[in-house]
């Protein structure tokens, strides 16, 4: 029997394990897929938007957001990770929010955006640097084609950086400058995969693990629900894997019932799985049981295992 708080009891083996796994993943699911769209990018405004949960656990009475919602979640998560800096830099020392809803409703009783941008171009010349930034940048996410807006904002933001005394905030600003007037510089790179090998090659099992449930796509994985078991050869250790609704969850040792699938291979080699190696890894490991869905679990660990350059946006949309 379990009995917990904002919840009532459970009882019984079957009702509680699976209670215990659907609580266990949802939460893994959510810290997971905000560190997914982390590394593409994405802001905690922008991921609380967008992240949404597998049927099986939004569909699941104990697992609906009555106390606590996803949005404010993925955003807990993305604040413990990330902290509070989205890394536009026009955030770095805002306004506050008294002082830009004043000059918002002073900007718009001018009534139309030609004026608007005349008395931003006016106050960038008394210095008000901060504020003709978060107008521009905010004139740049409604239409990223306006180059009046964007070169403004670059200027706004390029005397902020001649004023920073710290160095990690001018560079903040130029980066964001140097974007608005000639586009995104890591987009224009090869692309290349960024494998850090020796971060990598030091990684303990669990670490790995952790890691496949941020780089395999969560959504291919929603309706599933099987057991991966790892045997690891060299360590005498095994592993447990968990694929339950998207969510990968682990425990060291073996589970009770038989796994789906099992896994030999040694510590070493799990590297080729997050690094793309998948194919190279299924050469050398030996698999039993269900070998199809774990050629299907290695494949959708594929498309962003090794580590891609990160080629998203700063200042833009």
């Amino acid at each position: 029997m379990v009995f917990q708080s904002h919840n009532w009891p459970h009882w019984g083996s079957e009702t509680v394990r699976d209670y215990l796994i659907n609580t266990a993943a949802i939460y893994k699911y959510i810290n997971d897929e905000t560190l997914t769209m982390i590394n593409k990018g994405y802001t905690s405004t922008e991921i609380a938007a967008k992240i949404k949960l597998p049927a099986g656990l939004e569909k699941n009475w104990y697992t609906r957001q009555y106390y606590g919602t996803l949005k404010h979640n993925a955003k807990a998560v993305y604040q413990k990770y990330m902290g509070w800096y989205d890394a536009n830099p026009v955030n770095l020392d805002k306004l506050t929010p008294e002082q830009s809803a004043k000059k918002w409703i002073e900007y718009l009783e001018l009534g139309g955006l030609k004026k608007a941008m005349k008395k931003a171009r006016k106050e960038y010349k008394k210095g008000k640097y901060q504020w003709v930034a978060e107008f521009t940048n905010t004139v740049v996410f409604a239409d990223p084609t306006n180059e009046e807006a964007r070169n403004l904002c670059a200027d706004a933001l390029e005397q902020l950086a001649y004023q920073a005394e710290c160095g990690t905030w001018r560079n903040c600003y130029l980066t964001a400058a140097l974007e608005l007037r000639n586009g995104n510089q890591a987009a224009k790179m090869t692309g290349k995969k960024q494998f850090a090998r020796d971060i990598m090659v030091n990684l303990t099992p669990s670490m790995a693990f952790d890691y496949m449930g941020i780089l395999i796509n969560k959504h291919k994985l929603a309706d599933e629900d099987y057991t991966i078991e790892f045997d690891l050869t060299d360590s005498k250790e095994t592993y447990t894997v968990f694929v339950r609704y998207g969510a990968i969850l682990y425990m060291q040792g073996k589970q009770e019932k038989k796994a789906d699938v099992t896994v030999e291979c040694t510590s070493k080699m799990l590297l080729m799985l997050i690094s793309g190696s998948g194919e190279d890894f299924l050469k050398k490991a030996t698999v039993s049981g269900d070998t199809e869905k774990f050629d299907t679990f290695v494949g959708l660990l594929g498309a962003s295992a090794g580590g891609n350059r990160g080629s998203f946006n700063v200042i833009e949309p």
